[in-house]
């Protein structure tokens, strides 16, 4: 057989490696794996040797071997024989859960065979034991060395006889042989007569035949007490996971009683979860993340069904502290009516721990102003405004996607006595949630699932009306399905409902759209025209000075007109700025507004005759 260049170089490892004794030929320079000098190794001889045994007794197997390839005087050490050095060979293997080493193979040679990664055969790439050849080898060295029975049978040189001698692997469906091993025997054929080539090749078959099956049988062992040990230190692991999300859970105001019942791999939860999971240092988090809510469920079962006169206490504490600190600090009066009210917020997970804790830590303001204060605008602009806008969104027809339109028509829910007229026609963001702001109301919800507890009142839709707010749109001149209630303001268009006819006061009332609405829903009808061009001009002269002695004007420097039964007339408003707040010109928005609570009470009829 030619050989290239590439497989000498690998003849001429492979020969090194066997006359050294060792199972890759490697040899240090000047550093065993430890990072010891080779100085100081050479040192430690000069150690008694009972001392020196003591020393070898810590070292790692692998780091043994190249200790005695160190040098002459270390190789001795190591390999010469001394019932003392095979002795501390002995003791790292037992340690290490080895076997003993099969017969032919000395207590080193076995060492490098387990604890050395390298082929055994080019001393280059990492390789793994393959038992039935009994060599560490890798992928490369197995395709150049492995022939089947068919492609050695081409070989010239080739001999069948020779195949019942050799260690065999089977891939696929075909028993495959290495071929030093076939040359070998050759050549142990060569030296001997048949007969005895041939009983001392079966004997040593056999033995290695027995040796293959019970180091198979050890590496299945080996691989279960593997397993074992991985599930042993997963469980450690959970625990202390378990340990360090107990503490956090602890730092958050939760008792053992609330989470044991949760972190426990008897929970189907937790325990499909940690077995999808890799230990990392995001794991309490996570974990947290994920269970909190079933924590929070079972302490809330514990502590709140006791706890109703309390909670209702701390959040009177919370809403004084709402009306007269916190919002006066954060927004001008014109902006709070699109504000949430304290009742809307009692839900909120930081409100929540405030108002449940223990009886024994008092609730003051302080605790709003450190913990509620920074985010409460937040709060108030962000999730909240977002939860209002999907929940009426939610209610629209089938088909519809903007609830700020002027077609659509909400009214608040309905209570045990008859509603106001002007809660039944609310139209676009601002009335709207400066209706939901009017107390008192009925609504209540389970607080947690568990208690009972007053909410501001909710919505609903108003299909009858709707239907006439696209009836006055049309008379408008616009596109119901994309004109907004800014669009309908804007326009400021006059209506003139039939039949609506004051008998106390002289001519006929000319009302704006929401009025004309507001009417048409009263009468439940559907007969209105749209004012003429004298009729809206004589209206809007008349406006001003009815709508200026309107109760629907508030000031945006003090928190004192904002309830319906709080607004004032505009001059009375004037006056207040004058003298509260010394303002002589004063400007729409800036320093007064019209109240939305008002707003019907605003755009009262203009009595016209013509």
């Amino acid at each position: 057989m030619v050989l290239t260049r590439k497989r000498r170089a690998i003849e001429a490892q492979n020969a090194a490696a066997s006359t050294s004794g060792t199972a890759n030929g490697a040899t240090l320079n000047g550093e065993v794996a430890s990072g010891l000098s080779r100085e100081h190794a050479d040192a430690l001889l000069a150690l008694p040797f009972d001392i020196l045994l003591e020393i070898l007794n810590q070292v790692k197997p692998r780091d043994l071997l190249q200790l005695s390839r160190l040098n002459k005087a270390w190789r001795l050490t190591m390999r010469g024989g001394n019932v003392n050095s095979r002795a501390v060979w002995t003791a790292r293997r037992r340690e290490s859960k080895i076997p003993e080493p099969p017969a032919g193979l000395t207590e080193p040679q076995w060492a490098s065979l387990w604890f050395e990664t390298f082929c055994q055969s080019c001393c280059i790439s990492r390789g793994k034991i393959d038992w039935a050849l009994f060599k560490r080898v890798c992928g490369g060295c197995k395709s150049m060395h492995i022939v089947s029975r068919s492609q050695y049978k081409k070989r010239p040189d080739s001999s069948e006889e020779y195949l019942n001698y050799v260690p065999s692997i089977v891939r696929g469906s075909t028993e495959s042989y290495w071929d030093e091993d076939i040359h070998r025997v050759a050549q142990l054929f060569s030296q001997l007569d048949q007969r005895s080539a041939g009983a001392a090749l079966e004997e040593r078959k056999a033995s290695q035949n027995v040796m293959v099956r019970a180091y198979e049988a050890w590496k299945a062992e080996i691989k279960r007490m593997e397993r074992a040990e991985m599930v042993r230190r997963r469980i450690a692991e959970t625990m202390r996971s378990f340990e360090r999300c107990k503490v956090k859970f602890k730092e958050m105001g939760y008792e053992d009683v609330d989470i044991d019942p949760v972190m426990t791999t008897d929970n189907p939860q937790v325990a499909s979860y940690l077995k999808a999971i890799s230990y990392s240092a995001y794991f309490v988090s996570d974990f947290q993340r994920r269970f909190e809510n079933d924590v929070k469920r079972l302490r809330d079962a514990r502590v709140i069904p006791g706890m109703g006169p309390l909670i209702e206490e701390r959040m009177n504490v919370f809403k004084a502290w709402y009306h007269t600190e916190a919002l006066p600090r954060l927004l001008p009066p014109v902006s709070h009516m699109a504000f949430p009210q304290p009742e809307d917020m009692r839900n909120h997970p930081q409100l929540e721990r405030i108002f449940e804790r223990d009886r024994d830590q008092p609730v003051t303001t302080k605790d709003f102003d450190t913990l509620i204060l920074p985010n409460l605008k937040h709060w108030g602009q962000g999730p909240w405004s977002w939860t209002l806008s999907r929940t009426l969104t939610d209610m629209l027809p089938y088909g519809f996607h903007k609830f700020d339109l002027a077609r659509h028509v909400f009214k608040r829910c309905e209570h045990s006595t008859p509603a106001p007229a002007s809660d039944v026609i609310l139209q676009g963001w601002s009335m709207i949630t400066s209706h939901r702001c009017t107390t008192p109301t009925r609504v209540t919800e389970m607080h947690r699932g568990l208690l009972r507890v007053k909410m501001p009142c909710l919505f609903s839709y108003n299909s009858v009306a709707s239907k006439t707010a696209e009836l006055l749109i049309s008379l408008a001149g616009l596109d119901a399905a994309n004109t907004r209630t800014e669009t309908m303001d804007a326009k400021d268009a006059r209506f003139v409902v039939t039949g609506h006819v004051n008998d106390d006061s002289e001519g006929y009332p000319i009302l704006s759209w929401r009025a004309a609405l507001a009417v048409m829903y009263k009468l439940q009808s559907d007969e209105c025209r749209l004012a003429t061009d004298e009729e809206e001009k004589a209206a809007k002269e008349a406006e001003p000075a009815l709508r200026d002695e309107a109760r629907a004007w508030a000031c945006n420097h003090c928190h004192n007109f904002l309830e319906a039964s709080e607004a004032q007339t505009k001059p009375f408003i004037f006056q207040h700025l004058k003298e509260e707040h010394q303002i002589v010109q004063p400007r729409l928005k800036a320093d007064f507004f019209v109240n939305e609570r008002c707003r019907h009470t605003y755009e009262a009829a203009s009595y016209v005759v013509i």
